[in-house]
């Protein structure tokens, strides 16, 4: 907690309230919830071995009323799903679909596994050896590819969507877009401001006339009341609407439906209107549906004329709903500017603001630079917060290799009776968790570039481009992780006599 406030501190000044006992409290309870929900079944199954069972050291064979009972993990999963999250629906989806992934990367893994099978005659003997262990134990082979590799995805994936996804959003802005909006400059200004930005030597400023009206009826019905549901509580319903008017098409906006002014007689009745297909789409607009727009108390009754898609990414200014220029240019209105800063900036802003005192001007770049700090600095924090659940992977790695240490250890010993060097060995157990971390970290590779293309196309509507950063640092990073791991797990097996270490396993 105070890692992730020292981290979001730039970003948002937090002062927390003393810290109580119940975060404890509620982590303990839940830890004792999860172990009895994944362990009772096993502890249960106890009381069905004999004690000539276990002094023969036979293989227990779970009864499948004790099997039934490893229904406790899926409960004390979904409980802790439900109690974190308030939502049931979302608890199991999530776990559906961490089930469908499990499942995917272990049968990816498997097929790796035995596409190397195919090659190990070209191997050494160590690398050999140790493709042949995780071969030889496929569950817990694949329960660890399966545990890190979703671990390090969610990792990945929050990197390259904090990181990757700034550099590919600012690669593909226009490399010619207005950086500057100059806002309310009224109508006897307009042409004094056009001069003053000429003088200045800046190209390619465009103005547009701006009038302030609020959406209230579609087809003589509130307009709350014909829009479909999902979308009642949407912003162009709660404000005013930017209105302006045009004679051509603005450019960068394309007409998908309808006819531009051209088509309809000047002046007429009901008033023609272009609406922008998104806004359409959302209040459910089609062309011919009459609208009614108030302005400053004054009704506006008006007719879909036409349908245009704006391009959003270039930032010039664009409008929802497009006039003709008789039908507003009577009201009153003010205009916007957009416009590149000349590199003289210090003396254009002080001419600006002492010609014009009462022209607001906006500056996009500090904008994007401040929207592309809270993104990455977000990111640091998610990334934070996921490096724990990478330690839990790392941790159920650690685990499965002391629930096999017993094993290695016999293993170890008897290759050093039959003339193995200690080296050798050293040698062969890395070489094995190189190669699971090493897998893992493909897989994970694989896996996240493919949830953020995703993630990209739909949700952000960049196009994907590859990065190989993140294709050439998880095989590596998994590898060694899992390789300093196994040095400190099973390294003093290596270092006992083998007479002594069959003495101790029995």
């Amino acid at each position: 907690q105070l890692g992730l406030v020292a981290l979001l501190g730039p970003l948002m000044p937090l002062t927390l309230p003393p810290p109580s006992g119940w975060p404890l409290i509620a982590a303990l309870g839940l830890s004792i919830w999860l172990l009895l929900g994944f362990s009772l079944a096993p502890l249960l199954s106890l009381s069905q071995v004999s004690p000539h069972a276990v002094l023969q050291s036979r293989p227990v064979r779970v009864t499948p009323a004790a099997g039934l009972t490893y229904g406790l993990a899926l409960v004390a999963a979904l409980g802790v799903g439900y109690w974190l999250s308030g939502d049931l629906l979302l608890t199991l989806w999530t776990l559906v679909g961490l089930l469908v992934i499990g499942g995917l990367v272990a049968l990816l893994g498997r097929g790796l596994l035995f596409g190397l099978k195919q090659v190990q005659a070209q191997m050494s003997w160590s690398w050999r050896q140790a493709l042949r262990r995780l071969i030889r134990q496929p569950g817990e082979t694949l329960l660890q590819l399966s545990t890190f590799t979703l671990a390090f995805t969610a990792v990945l994936l929050v990197a390259r969507g904090g990181e990757q996804l700034v550099n590919d959003w600012q690669r593909q802005l226009p490399a010619e877009r207005p950086d500057q909006f100059a806002v309310d400059i009224q109508p006897f200004e307009r042409q004094d401001f056009e001069v003053f930005l000429q003088d200045q030597g800046v190209a390619a400023a465009q103005v547009y006339p701006i009038v302030r009206a609020r959406l209230t009826q579609i087809n003589q019905q509130p307009a709350v009341s014909q829009v479909p549901a999902r979308h009642q509580g949407d912003n162009t319903l709660r404000r005013e609407l930017n209105l302006t008017w045009q004679t051509q098409l603005q450019e960068g906006n394309q007409l998908i439906a309808g006819h531009w002014w051209d088509h309809w007689p000047a002046p007429s009745a009901p008033i023609p209107v272009s609406v922008e297909s998104g806004m359409a789409e959302r209040l459910g607009l089609s062309l011919g549906d009459a609208l009614s727009f108030n302005l400053a108390g004054q009704t506006l009754d008006v007719q879909v004329a036409s349908l245009r898609e704006a391009d959003w990414d270039s930032f010039n200014p664009n409008f929802y709903v497009i006039f003709p220029p008789w039908a507003l240019q009577d009201f009153s209105h003010t205009y916007l500017a957009s416009f590149s800063m000349p590199a003289e900036e210090a003396a254009f802003m002080q001419g600006a603001t002492r010609q014009f005192p009462g022209v607001a001007f906006l500056d996009v770049r500090s904008i994007l630079q401040q929207a592309e700090g809270v993104i990455r600095q977000l990111s640091l924090g998610v990334q934070y917060l996921l490096g724990f659940v990478l330690l839990a992977g790392l941790l159920v790695t650690w685990s499965l290799m002391m629930a096999s240490l017993d094993a290695r250890q016999r293993e170890a010993a008897l290759l050093k009776v039959l003339g193995v060097a200690r080296r050798t060995l050293a040698r062969r157990q890395y070489a094995e968790f190189l190669l699971l971390g090493g897998l893992s970290g493909l897989l994970a590779a694989v896996l996240g570039e493919g949830l953020y293309a995703l993630m990209a196309e739909r949700l952000f509507g960049l196009s994907w481009q590859v990065a190989p950063t993140f294709w050439l640092l998880p095989p590596l990073v998994g590898a060694l992780l899992l390789a300093v791991f196994a040095r400190f797990a099973l390294q003093p097996s290596l270092e006992e006599k083998p007479h002594r270490l069959l003495k101790r396993l029995g």
